[in-house]
């Protein structure tokens, strides 16, 4: 019988770690945030998971870091470098059905448009079953 990946179990845990470095977390897709929102973060899990044994799966992961934009649309780099510490710090990591023991893969600044640069903190994590 294989194993059940339970994606529920695993966003939730993502969700709980980043909520302790920022009030603000979606899943999946950003929706519209407050005009005091100041920074915000975007975990997305993607469906696919490859097996490289009978009782581990490993996926990639994103977590898309949000800071507010000051100064006429000037980078506010002391708000993002600080999300960024707060989130870095979370790794490596083993939690209940997730673990994860590299650093992530960490993408430049680009602003979005909308008021806000963003940073991409992509790694890998191994799903463990039976826990």
């Amino acid at each position: 019988m294989a194993n059940r990946y339970n994606r529920k179990s695993v966003i939730t845990e993502l969700r709980n770690m980043v909520l302790t470095k920022c009030n603000e977390v979606y899943l999946t897709n950003r929706e519209t945030v407050k005009a005091t929102t100041d920074k915000f973060v975007i975990i997305k899990l993607p469906q696919g998971i490859d097996p490289y044994a009978d009782t581990h799966n490993t996926a990639y992961v994103q977590f898309q870091l949000f800071a507010k934009d000051v100064n006429n649309g000037v980078e506010s780099v002391d708000r993002m470098e600080s999300l960024i510490d707060g989130i870095s710090e979370l790794f490596p990591f083993n939690n209940g059905h997730i673990s994860c023991n590299d650093t992530p893969i960490q993408l430049p600044s680009k602003s979005d448009g909308m008021g806000y640069h963003s940073v991409i903190m992509q790694f890998q994590i191994v799903i463990k079953y039976n826990v």
